[in-house]
């Protein structure tokens, strides 16, 4: 091999060097941006969604649900008494409960779904193109999930309940006409969940036709 070959080859070596290394930057730097986004979006204990990600998801997906005329249906979740395990145990155990809960949720919605951290011990759902009856039932499994749970803790083994409440914007029927009345209503029937006794699934149109209209038109 001549000095010209040697010389050509280690030019191209070089740049072929110079070049995987300028690629190992950017793919570090897309990731570290990811990473970044990630977080931004995600709660940090639960690895839900944050309430702002959440609502910005809740507000494309009525838009969408108004334009195409298609159903939306969302639930707000609450756990019964949580207080009382931070009381008694407490914030390490309640925050446990809350990482237990938040796995069953994602492991329960479909990949269309979404789940955030509404804020505490309040969960949100999304469930895309489904109705009244079909958020019920999948509300409903939820539920009977996080009955079930039995969350170990030093001493003493931790059980929970949860009451949710549902609203839907249908075409086919009086539905609300804004985000801010989609929360409200799926606000008031989880508490009338809780004020029929806890542990169970309630749909905002359960609820009193004064609440429900007031929301339905705002």
């Amino acid at each position: 091999m001549t000095y010209k070959e040697i010389a050509v080859r280690e030019y191209y070596l070089h740049t072929l060097s110079l070049i995987g290394l300028q690629l190992s930057v950017t793919f570090e730097r897309a990731l570290f941006y990811e990473e970044v986004r990630r977080l931004s979006v995600t709660d940090p204990l639960t690895k839900l969604s944050n309430r702002r990600a959440f609502i910005q998801r809740l507000e494309e997906e009525f838009k969408r649900s108004v334009r195409y005329r298609t159903p939306l249906s969302m639930a707000i979740c609450d756990l019964d008494d949580f207080k009382r395990i931070n009381d008694r145990y407490g914030h390490q155990a309640g925050d446990l409960v809350l990482i237990e809960v938040s796995k069953i949720l994602m492991d329960s919605v479909r990949e269309v779904d979404l789940a955030g951290r509404w804020g505490g011990e309040e969960i949100a759902l999304i469930f895309p193109q489904t109705k009244t009856d079909g958020a019920m039932i999948a509300c409903e499994r939820i539920r009977k999930k996080i009955s079930e749970l039995k969350v170990p803790f030093p001493g003493t083994v931790i059980t929970v309940t949860m009451s949710i409440g549902i609203s839907t914007v249908d075409p086919d029927e009086t539905c609300p006409r804004s985000v801010e009345a989609m929360m409200g209503l799926a606000d008031h029937a989880m508490y009338l969940a809780k004020q029929n006794g806890k542990n169970r699934v309630a749909s905002s149109l359960e609820l009193d036709e004064k609440i429900f209209y007031l929301h339905s038109y705002k």
